[in-house]
């Protein structure tokens, strides 16, 4: 099944192409159903993706209980032996439409009527089809680069202006050759939206493949609705022409055009993203974001130089330009020093955010020499593979933000370690069992299903199992697809819910935690449907044991299998209900203590709050006491400040009792 891309279909004795394979189209059905060679073959035109369905996993979708009608297994793994007429015509069908292609093939492609039959579909293509820019057209590449210039011209050329005008003690200025440049630009920004509402064809993705959008309405809309227009058609409007009727040029109106800089980084990520779709020229991450930094350092400096030009009067620009680039690198010379309080103001500025400015010159100046570990399993590495992967393929965003949810939680939860890929390639095998028996013991032994079972297939079990995250809020078994799988809960929070009988709502039958497991009917018989929906109340680390797996290891111990399929079909035994009933009270009593002992969940909105209290006492102690120390020794103190140091001591007293008293932890066990 072609995903994207395409393929040409070729026939033996015939030169050229006879079809071709777009997104969503497939090929092999008839020789996998059947078992017959190949009758065509296909070619790759350019590089393309494919869905590939082989026998070996088709012959494991036919030995499904539910495909037992079909005989499959009985025919010997083919439908070429079955008798069925759906069969038979199959065969017949196939071959003679295989007969026409090579006919038609032979007749199109080997006479004298190819070259009129090429000419009548370039000239039809040529009356019917309206002029696009197509996503792929080098026109994007040349306009991205002109884009970014001019962003930067308007960058450059509006503080200079207001720098000048406010030396001069006068909001206005005279017009010169430098507009007709900015007008020019103007002009062509006013063109580029029009195109982008017209004539700009756009990829999307749409039941399954991605098509070229090139209707004009559907073009106009999209870009009428996105945040870009709303960013140009504000940067567009002539708010200084206002003062056209005059003979002066009011600067400050020129400032709307710097809205633009927030521009930059989209303009940077199309540039990187037209250089290889239109040119196959490919650039990393790490050189966009030193582009960037590139151009936001030019106008950090230029926006300095010209805040300390209108500042100091008689000041020249390349004085002015040494000041800032000596300040944003925190170098500082001495040689040019502010003068007065407003001076000396703007220069306290300009040196904290030079301190910000130039470690991330250096970070990023780095990291373009030396990409940061970009192993298999590093966190960024694997994050930035994650987001460029979903954006290809158009994830749902739901689905995007419950991959990245998993990746935070081995983050920051697990402190970065993948514990399947501990367990599967750091540690050997005779290890790795007694390290997945320590972890899944508590799990297995608190479940009823195996509590009479031998202990060798109990251990099997354990082994078994495979460790999966859910984020919050997230269903585990749906109503649409039967579940394969039984689920014991390591961490976290699940609620097992049944759709009402009247009103067809979800309520909630059923609320496990640490150590309880469902779904383990699923195991010893197929469902048709799953008998209600698990959703997660909390992040939960969850072991699951796959049916396929659960078969396998019956098959090693046949008393146990039969003592399963026992207490499947016996529900209703005493002996069970006894158990469960018992394993349902204890966990009641538990959960009834927990709500009655007055506690403060650490995940509340409380709790942030108050560690928000915590934070600004604690910066407060640390800025202001030495403060004092060193600059008001001799003063006398304030009250207020007096009030404010018992103040933020009461807090600390009061934080020391709380986190002894009622702030309850998670225990890893």
């Amino acid at each position: 099944i072609i995903k994207t891309g395409k393929a040409d279909i070729l026939l033996e004795g015939v030169p050229d192409a006879v079809g071709s394979l777009l997104p969503g189209d497939f090929i092999g059905d008839y020789q996998l159903l059947f078992g017959t060679v190949n009758q065509v073959s296909v070619r790759t035109v350019d590089y393309t993706e494919a869905l590939v369905l082989t026998f070996a996993e088709f012959k494991q979708v036919m030995s499904h209980p539910h495909n037992d009608e079909f005989a499959f297994a009985k025919l010997g793994g083919t439908f070429r032996q079955s008798h069925d007429d759906g069969c038979i015509e199959t065969i017949y069908e196939t071959k003679e439409s295989l007969k026409k292609i090579m006919s038609t093939a032979n007749t199109i492609l080997g006479g004298k009527s190819r070259s009129k039959l090429m000419d009548m579909m370039a000239e039809h293509e040529i009356v019917t089809k309206e002029f696009r820019i197509l996503p792929n057209s080098k026109i994007h590449v040349y306009w991205d680069v002109f884009s970014i210039a001019s962003i930067l011209y308007y960058s450059i050329d509006a503080p200079i202006r207001i720098a000048s005008s406010y030396r001069a003690s006068a909001l206005a200025s005279s017009y010169d050759y430098g507009f007709i440049v900015g007008y020019c630009i103007d002009a062509m920004f006013i063109v580029d939206m029009i195109l982008r509402a017209s004539v700009y064809a756009y990829s999307s993705y749409e039941h399954g493949r991605t098509i070229i959008v090139t209707n004009k309405s559907q073009i106009r809309q999209k870009y009428l609705s996105s945040g870009k227009f709303k960013i140009d058609l504000l940067a567009v409007v002539p708010f200084d022409l206002i003062a056209a009727g005059t003979s002066s040029y009011h600067s400050l109106f020129r400032l709307s055009k710097l809205i633009r800089v927030s521009q930059i980084p989209q303009a940077a990520s199309n540039l990187q993203n037209h250089l290889d779709a239109c040119l196959h020229i490919k650039t990393t991450e790490t050189q966009r974001s030193v582009l960037l930094m590139l151009m936001y350092s030019l106008l950090l400096i230029v926006w300095s130089s010209a805040g300390w030009n209108a500042l100091r009067q008689g000041e020249s620009g390349v004085i002015s330009v040494y000041w800032a680039l000596t300040t944003l690198s925190t170098v500082g010379y001495g040689d040019v020093t502010p003068e007065d309080f407003v001076e000396t103001v703007y220069a306290l500025i300009v040196g904290a955010v030079g301190a910000v400015f130039t470690a991330a010159v250096v970070a990023n100046v780095t990291s373009f020499f030396h990409d940061a570990e970009l192993s298999e399993h590093n966190y960024e590495h694997q994050m930035n593979c994650i987001k460029r992967y979903v954006e290809r393929h158009k994830i749902s965003h739901d689905s995007s933000q419950r991959v990245l949810e998993y990746f935070d939680y081995v983050e920051q939860e697990q402190d970065g370690l993948s514990e399947s890929v501990i367990l599967r390639e750091a540690i050997p095998d005779h290890l790795a069992s007694n390290v997945l028996i320590h972890i899944t013991q508590p799990m297995v032994e608190a479940c009823d299903f195996f509590a009479d079972c031998e202990i060798g297939f109990i251990r099997k079990i354990m082994t078994s199992l495979e460790q999966v995250f859910f984020g919050a809020q997230c269903l585990v078994m749906n109503k649409h697809v039967p579940s394969n799988s039984m689920y014991f809960i390591k961490k976290g929070l699940v609620h097992l819910m049944k759709a009402d009988e009247e009103d067809e709502s979800l309520k909630v039958i059923r609320k496990l935690d640490a150590n309880d497991c469902f779904a383990e009917g699923c195991l010893v018989e197929y469902w048709e449907k799953n008998p209600f929906l698990a959703q997660t109340a909390s992040e939960c680390e969850l072991w699951t044991l796959k049916r396929s797996v659960f078969q396998q290891i019956l098959v090693e111990f046949p008393r146990s299998r039969t003592l399963l399929k026992q207490i499947n079909t016996k529900q209703n035994d005493e002996q069970y209900r006894r158990r469960a009933s018992v394993h349902d009270a204890t966990k009641a009593a538990e959960r009834a203590k927990r709500n009655a002992t007055r506690y403060i969940h650490p995940h509340s909105l409380f709790i942030q709050g108050w560690f928000g209290v915590i934070l600004g006492v604690t910066l407060y102690s640390m800025i202001v006491l030495p403060f004092r120390v060193a600059f008001l020794e001799n003063y006398e103190i304030s009250p207020a400040w007096v009030f404010f140091d018992y103040f933020g001591d009461c807090i600390f007293l009061v934080d020391f009792l709380f986190r002894a008293s009622f702030e309850a932890f998670f225990d890893e066990n």
